[in-house]
């Protein structure tokens, strides 16, 4: 049998992001039901314990953890490193993972920093430049360095759509690298045995409820459903709205606070719940038996809520922005997410038809893809 090919994967526990942590944990499962003598041998980087220790649960069966170790670097020689960069323009002392026998890096976010194996960058989206408001001018500048400097090499660059794709050679018409979109798909954990009737009483939920589970960032737009939630009232409609997530934007602290307060002023405290950041198998097991997910989102690479939403076959409710109508093909219903008026009227909807006819998927084929396609474009 010939020898594995070997592909470095970064991984990284954040709860600020936890749509590029469970990204790199959907590829591993995906990889896994590709045909055992075509799985490759994983060298996985992570940075502390309970990373390696998340990685291990997953029993892939051919792959080696290595910890990335630039912050072992001792005092003295970061202070000869620093030297030697302003003087000979290289550092003297390595600090790089040990992966220089693999193809491949993956997932790469910053063009500046060197692992001795070709690097597949992954650009989720261009948010920056669309929405410059969500972020600092320090942070603006840092994307645009990268992505600068990505589009002036002959390297490799993933996109999770078209959308973000088109957006790249829009921005930079004369870049050199090879594009690659590569549409992700989830795996989830075993959910099913939880009994929802409990989950209602943990979370002291009614019956008939729509979820938003999205961190509370301020593209993530949860105020248009808030105006939503207002407006049905006004009507005499009373439904409840959860939301889920991690409460803390560090690039607009006050936002979860904003939210709380809006719920507050218009007596809507029955109507909107916030949640926080629960399990993963609690909030799937939430999503299932929802009367809708909600995805309101001003701006996305490839949203993983509505990932988690087709792949359980439940009915989505999104904004009609470029990226969701690509990623939904037909799938639910969209509305316009500057439109409070528009999203009510998709709520009621639901309300008045109570099951909506999603479609069948067979994910399973989609989870697969996933992995196959990963491996085509390392080759």
């Amino acid at each position: 049998m010939p020898e594995r090919k070997k592909i470095a994967l970064l991984f990284l526990y954040d709860e600020q992001w936890m749509g590029g942590t469970y990204y790199v944990l959907n590829l591993i499962e995906a990889l896994k039901t590709i045909d055992d003598s075509q799985k490759p041998f994983l060298k996985i980087i992570v940075t502390t314990a309970n990373e390696e220790a998340i990685i291990r649960n997953l029993n892939y069966p051919y792959f080696e953890i290595v910890f990335d170790n630039k912050a072992g670097i001792s005092f003295f020689k970061r202070g000869v490193n620093f030297l030697a960069k302003k003087l000979l323009k290289q550092h003297l002392f390595k600090s790089y993972p040990a992966i220089s026998d693999c193809v491949a890096v993956f997932p790469v976010f910053s063009a500046h920093i060197r692992y001795y194996t070709t690097p597949f960058y992954w650009i989720p989206d261009f948010q920056e430049l669309y929405y410059p408001g969500f972020f600092s001018a320090r942070e603006i500048l840092r994307r645009i360095s990268h992505h600068k400097k990505i589009a002036s090499k002959k390297c490799h660059v993933v996109f999770s759509s078209h959308d973000a794709c088109n957006s790249f050679n829009t921005f930079y018409p004369d870049h050199l690298s090879k594009k690659h979109v590569l549409h992700f798909a989830v795996t989830h954990p075993s959910y099913h045995m939880l009994k929802q009737e409990d989950l209602r009483v943990t979370y002291r939920l009614p019956k008939d409820y729509f979820i938003a589970p999205n961190q509370f960032w301020k593209h993530k737009n949860h105020r248009v459903v808030i105006e939503a939630a207002k407006l049905l009232k006004t009507e005499g409609r009373k439904p409840c709205i959860v939301f889920t997530g991690k409460e803390n934007d560090n690039r607009n602290p006050e936002y979860a606070k904003e939210l709380k307060k809006l719920v507050e002023d218009n007596n809507l405290e029955n109507e909107i719940r916030f949640l926080g950041f629960i399990d993963r198998a609690h909030l799937l097991q939430l999503m299932k038996n929802a009367l809708a997910v909600i995805q309101p989102s001003l701006f996305e690479g490839w949203s993983t809520v509505i990932e988690d939403a087709k792949a359980m076959n439940q009915f989505i409710i999104a904004s009609a922005i470029d990226v969701n109508i690509e990623q939904l093909a037909g799938a639910g219903l969209v509305f316009n997410p500057l439109s409070a008026a528009d999203l009510s009227e998709k709520m009621i909807l639901v309300l008045s038809e109570k099951t909506l006819n999603t479609g069948t998927i067979d994910y399973e084929k989609n989870v697969l893809a996933f992995g196959t396609q990963f491996l085509k474009l390392i080759d």
